[in-house]
């Protein structure tokens, strides 16, 4: 994620009105968190059902993709040149929603693949 978006800032994928790199990004870091979440699932509730291992995971991925949002609005607000130069701010509430948005998409996802590896696996051991 780091690459495509330093890559992303010279190529001027974030210029214009419309920037869709942006959540590609996004949805790759509440994977990222989400996957962060299912190693705590799997260490700490092994036992749990699926549905909790689920709503954690999810809640992994906006909690992160929440303190990604505030960590992007302090920079702005008392770093503004750097988080200008590298392209690290949401210029507007709603752009910071739809990211968080793109987060849990991201933490979706995931929740998904695992669900869907679960059900395979019992059908198998069955």
């Amino acid at each position: 994620m780091t690459v495509i978006h330093f890559l992303a800032i010279p190529l001027g994928m974030y210029q214009g009105s419309n920037i869709w790199i942006d959540k590609p990004l996004h949805i790759m870091g509440g994977m990222a968190f989400a996957m962060i979440g299912l190693l705590v699932v799997q260490r700490k509730l092994a036992n749990a059902d699926l549905s909790v291992g689920g709503f954690l995971i999810l809640s992994f991925a906006l909690f992160g993709s929440f303190m990604w949002e505030l960590f992007e609005f302090v920079l702005f607000s008392w770093f503004n040149e750097y988080a200008l130069r590298l392209r690290l701010y949401s210029p507007t509430v709603k752009d910071a929603l739809f990211d968080m948005l793109f987060g849990l998409v991201g933490g979706l996802i995931i929740a998904l693949i695992v669900s869907m590896k679960n059900s395979h696996d019992k059908r198998i051991s069955k």
